[in-house]
């Protein structure tokens, strides 16, 4: 294709060659802009390319329908097929394993086929924009953003190693610019915007029955992108091997924005193929009856590719194995494994030979006259490539079972339809939490907290006993519990030797270079330890241990952060539908969405730049314990200021006491010049300690926090209070008895709106 502009004259020489010089009838009505734009659009045609598709789409329309592929038609042999439920459980293991090492070492990309808009859905924009209707109002690019976030996480924890999976997204013309804003807007989900990569792929003109290209508008052809099969030129065009390459990607999963349960870098399957040394694999799913509308992975004449349902021979649908299963029954569901190698070799030498596959479609067009007609029957011919049509140059193909209520729930139709709907899709990714949730012993409770009994098998088109959605966040598939809680005791572990490392020695060290001066000088605390009084030294030295203690406690601990979308209007862990629609859907409760880490915030949290997290009723970020105070550690604070207290205040004294006679000035600062020092350092630190633990104090007498007190003006559930009101205060007793002694979580939002408070 060429990239300069060139003029009509040229234009028109070149569109009389393909036979195509009708599009240009509208030229004398054109202005000089909309010219120029013509002009552009035309400039990047090849007069041969363009005669040859247009006349390869007209005699493939005319050719299309009724054909039957070849007879020597065979499955994909055994030895050439993994499976999730025919796996034992040592052999997943290990496919798992070597996928999360391939991952840890930063070999395995994902890319995603997202050209395509939400036209049969009933919107203008892209699909991966759309909003099922999950009560965390997430979208599929969220979904999967979130999947990528947290098998980086998996993948660095099991191996220790800092990891990136990049996120490569093949646009058309009609999505990319939408999904580059809609990115932008959200932050990208929490990813590092450098590993997503986005890039468009080629449009080619729709053309009518009798082979002439359309018009959408006067100066403007109507234009198509060249299918998912036109990924292998866009990774040409756009440079995006080589950017694998600068990477070290070795391994990629391509897969379609449609699949709302899709596995994002799925360490199973990426772990299969390496195992077998697969260049070329597709994930599949059992059909669930012979004639089901999905291709069918198989071997025509000993190639591998995708055979249409409505290709294969009714006695070759119906063909069942002595067991009963169903000999075709690897039904695609457009999830593969490439290797970089393979890509290349494909896009350099197979990329022409691809098969062009005929779409009758309806297609806006300009007529004779130069009106829009939005036809109401098929009137065009958009000609596609498949990606799935490579399969037949891999030196090594194969095919992965995964089961089908566990990865694949496609978004195609609008509500309404039988099958593949908004509604749907929803029910299955909520089927299959539920079922993560019952298998990890999860208890559900009713509005009278009364357990609701678990069903153990939840299907998608059943009616679901409890509304449960896990983030991706939390788990990735299913791994709900101990992976959770260890990653939090493995974050724990390494904030020792994290951003507060010099923080905290400096913290133990000043602490126990005074204890040793006060017990070296010639102090109440040494003269009672020589008489062998070792009461004082010994409750002394143990104070100080409890606030090092305490003070590692008070730093390493979980400060409250808010991990996933687990909003507390969900008291347990699911609601009931019923449950669900007697929730106040105010602003306040069910749309507070933190920017930064794109969670669910309940009321009273906070993002904290710092610690990148949002945390509950937070209070303030403290530099001296290199951590957010908050609801889980907030107590723990002040008990530990008090400590601290106790012990500078003791030390000063101590100090005090040691302190000897001299003649002069300069000889008593000799004689106690670090004894002097280290009453300074107490003092001043006692100063610190006794204002923060009074302030701390009175702010929790009120039920209120510091970054309240401070910001209450920017706080949207605060702003609409006077200056003297405080939603959550339920009075001086009983807020220090909530906050010292009542040690589960608070639901704010039942506290806010009990004491009459209006949302805002």
């Amino acid at each position: 294709m060429s990239r300069t502009t060139m003029s009509f004259e040229e234009a028109r020489a070149r569109l009389e060659s393909a036979g195509q010089t009708h599009v240009l009838r509208f030229w004398s009505e054109l202005s000089a802009e909309e010219r120029e734009a013509f002009m552009g659009e035309l400039s990047q045609l090849d007069a041969d390319e363009l005669s040859l598709h247009c006349r390869t789409a007209s005699e493939a329309a005319r050719a299309s329908g009724g054909e039957r592929p070849v007879a020597r038609t065979e499955p994909v042999p055994p030895e050439f097929i993994g499976s999730v439920r025919k796996s034992g459980q040592q052999t997943l293991k290990e496919w798992e394993d070597e996928g999360f090492l391939q991952i840890a070492q930063n070999k395995v990309a994902v890319l995603l086929l997202a050209g395509g808009q939400g036209t049969r859905l009933g919107v203008p924009y892209p699909k991966g924009m759309y909003n099922v209707g999950l009560p965390t109002g997430k979208t599929l690019y969220q979904i999967q953003a979130e999947r990528i976030r947290k098998v980086q996480e998996l993948a660095s924890v099991k191996y220790d190693l800092k990891c990136t999976v990049p996120w490569y997204i093949m646009t058309s013309e009609f999505t990319l610019e939408p999904t580059e804003t809609f990115f932008k807007e959200s932050n990208y989900f929490g990813l590092d915007p450098s590993d997503v990569v986005m890039f468009e792929q080629r449009m080619i003109p729709a053309v009518d029955f009798n082979g002439k290209i359309m018009l959408e508008k006067k100066n403007k052809l109507a234009m198509a992108p060249d299918g998912n099969g036109g990924l292998y030129r866009a990774l040409v065009d756009n440079k995006i091997l080589e950017d694998m390459e600068r990477r070290g990607v070795q391994y990629l999963h391509v897969y379609c924005v449609d699949n709302i349960l899709v596995k994002m870098a799925d360490p199973v399957f990426i772990g299969f193929c390496v195992k077998n040394g697969a260049d070329c694999g597709a994930k599949v799913v059992e059909k669930a009856y012979p004639t089901e509308p999905v291709g069918v992975v198989c071997r025509v004449e000993g190639v591998y590719q995708v055979v249409e349902y409505s290709e294969l021979k009714p006695e070759l649908t119906e063909q069942r194995h002595p067991g009963g299963e169903l000999v075709y029954s690897a039904g695609n569901i457009c999830n593969h494994f490439f290797t970089r190698d393979f890509l290349r070799d494909v896009a350099q030498q197979f990329e022409g030979k691809l098969k062009q596959h005929v779409a009758i479609k309806k297609v806006p067009f300009v007529d004779e006259e130069g009106n829009l007609v939005k036809p109401t029957k098929p009137n065009g011919i958009k000609m596609e490539k498949f990606v799935f049509d490579v399969f037949q140059f891999a030196k090594k193909f194969v095919a992965f079972e995964v089961v089908r209520e566990d990865e694949f729930s496609p978004l195609k139709n609008a509500d309404g339809a039988p099958v593949d709907t908004p509604t749907t899709v929803k029910r299955s990714l909520l089927a299959q939490h539920y079922r993560w949730a019952v298998q990890a012993g999860a208890r559900f409770l009713d509005e009278d907290e009364n357990p609701i009994e678990p069903k153990h098998r939840a299907v998608q088109d059943g009616e679901l006993p409890v509304l449960c959605e896990i983030s991706p966040l939390v788990s990735y598939f299913g791994e709900v519990c101990e992976p959770v809680s260890l990653a939090k005791y493995a974050r724990m572990f390494k904030n020792v030797f994290g951003s507060g490392f010099l923080v905290r020695t400096a913290h133990v060290i000043l602490t126990w270079v005074i204890t040793l001066i006060l017990f070296l000088h010639d102090t109440d605390l040494r003269k009672q330890e020589e008489t062998g009084e070792l009461l004082v030294p010994v409750v002394f030295v143990l104070l100080v241990l409890v606030s090092v203690l305490l003070y590692f406690a008070v730093s390493l601990m979980d400060p409250g952060f808010v991990l996933s979308d687990d909003c507390d209007l969900q008291l347990i862990l699911g609601i009931s539908e019923e449950q669900q629609d007697m929730i106040p859907q105010t602003k306040s409760l069910r749309q507070r969405r933190c920017g930064h880490c794109l969670l669910q915030q309940p009321m009273r949290s906070k993002h904290c730049q710092t610690c990148q997290h949002c945390v509950r009723r937070y209070d303030h970020h403290c530099p001296w314990i290199e951590n957010c105070v908050g609801e889980r550690n907030h107590r723990w604070f002040v008990l530990y200021l008090a400590v601290q207290l106790i012990v500078l205040l003791w030390g000063l004294h101590m100090a005090w006491s040691g302190f000897s006679h001299a003649a002069t000035w300069q000889l008593w600062v000799k004689a106690n010049g670090v004894l002097l020092a280290t009453a300074v350092v107490a003092a001043v630190l006692s100063l610190t300690v006794l204002l923060l633990l009074g302030s701390h104090l009175y702010l929790v007498s009120l039920n209120t926090t510091t970054w309240e007190f401070m910001s209450r003006h920017r706080i949207s559930y605060l702003k609409h209070c006077g200056a003297d009101e405080n939603p959550f205060d339920r009075g001086t007793l009983r807020n220090l008895w909530g906050f010292f002694c009542m040690w589960e979580t608070v639901v704010w939002e039942h506290v806010y709106f009990r004491q009459g408070s209006e949302p805002t």
